[in-house]
């Protein structure tokens, strides 16, 4: 039993010592891809809002509960009105991108400026059923398949 809690010991010890190591060379990235035009800065306060949040949530006096309401409020309309202003700027520099890019013939570059401004779509098809239930192709017939085209 000693050699099981050694072997999770020294494997907790490396996998920290491996993320820590990462932080610090590659540094931490927040959020999604979608959300890659957020600034480094904003996200102290998107965690303090969280934190403010959890306080309202969590409060046990009516006064309480209204300081980190107006608290929470503050920080929201701060998050929101940064975070306006940081994807404009984004966008604005990756329309640039997209100019400099088509005025120099550079198709690859336009489409990757394209792909990050478009996104990627999911395009599933949500089957649609019928009067009697079953499962059609959006044209009165019946699908075999459960709904796929």
């Amino acid at each position: 039993m000693r050699d099981a809690t050694d072997i999770e010991e020294q494997w907790a010890l490396f996998r920290k010592a491996v993320s820590e190591s990462a932080e610090d060379v590659v540094g931490r990235r927040r959020g999604s891809q979608k959300e890659q035009w957020i600034q480094d800065n904003m996200w102290v306060i998107i965690d303090q809002r969280k934190t403010v949040k959890q306080k309202r949530e969590q409060a046990n006096t009516c006064t309480q509960k209204e300081q980190a309401a107006i608290k929470y409020k503050e920080l929201d309309h701060a998050v929101k009105r940064s975070c306006r202003a940081d994807k404009k700027v984004w966008l604005n520099q990756k329309g640039t991108e997209a100019e400099e890019a088509a005025q120099q013939n550079d198709p690859k570059t336009l489409f990757h400026v394209v792909k990050d401004l478009m996104g990627t779509n999911s395009n599933s098809s949500v089957p649609v059923k019928g009067k009697n239930g079953k499962t059609t192709d959006g044209r009165g017939t019946k699908c075999t398949m459960g709904g796929a085209f």
